[in-house]
């Protein structure tokens, strides 16, 4: 592993600064201060120290949250009353993969590990998101029809991979692309106000728990992103 990684995976820094550090010469590796970016070391065997005091990798945690709606995804946001961090065990290294907006509810993954939750956000992925959306007017058939087609939004085109109409304001929307509310915006740019958002899938990760309630991830689950 390599040091600007182990770094930022013991919860001292970002990797941009945790690169910052190495570079002042402020790591040191089994007694021996280093410089080099390239540095790999063995997390189970090398000694890191920063600052006289010897780091250590937290356990990695995986945790399945059903978001409730008036909670923010973010600990940094000074205006949120409240956020889902007050709904987890409490730990500081805890984030979430990906956001949902304070008005969605659903599942969300939380984890301690830059690595899964990379995995399952990277664009290349293409995982798959599944919505239950509720419109604040009957949806028509030009509507779901362009939803279908490709919709070009401020920051590019988007296609629905699958379109389910359960009743005449209810569908079942799956996408495989993570951009800011971009349910919202697909729904406004076919003329049509989302009234409720619900998250119930990604990739194989099925919303299985009641609102406001989490649960560990399975080490099969935590695989499947890891592979």
């Amino acid at each position: 592993m390599r040091i600007n990684r182990f770094l930022a995976r013991a919860g001292v820094a970002s990797r941009r600064k945790a690169e910052e550090l190495v570079k002042k010469g402020s790591v040191f590796v089994n007694g021996e201060k280093i410089t080099n970016l390239a540095t790999e070391i063995d997390p189970d065997k090398d000694e890191v120290v920063l600052n006289g005091n010897r780091l250590n990798l937290p356990e990695l945690k995986y945790y399945l949250l059903n978001k409730p709606k008036g909670y923010m995804t973010t600990r940094s946001d000074p205006h949120a009353k409240r956020t889902i961090y007050e709904l987890l065990p409490p730990d500081t290294t805890l984030f979430s993969v990906g956001r949902l907006d304070k008005d969605t509810t659903g599942l969300i993954a939380i984890t301690n590990d830059g690595d899964f939750a990379q995995n399952m956000i990277h664009p290349s992925k293409k995982i798959e998101k599944e919505y239950l959306v509720t419109t604040k007017s009957p949806l028509t058939d030009s509507q779901l029809k362009t939803l279908s087609g490709n919709i070009t939004l401020s920051d590019g085109p988007v296609k629905a991979k699958q379109i389910k109409k359960i009743t005449n304001n209810k569908l079942r929307l799956v996408i495989d692309v993570g951009r800011n509310r971009i349910v919202r915006r697909m729904i406004k740019a076919v003329g049509n106000e989302v009234r409720e958002l619900e998250r119930v899938r990604i990739g194989s990760l099925k919303l299985d728990v009641p609102l406001s309630k989490y649960r560990k991830l399975s080490d099969n689950e935590v695989w499947e992103y890891l592979k």
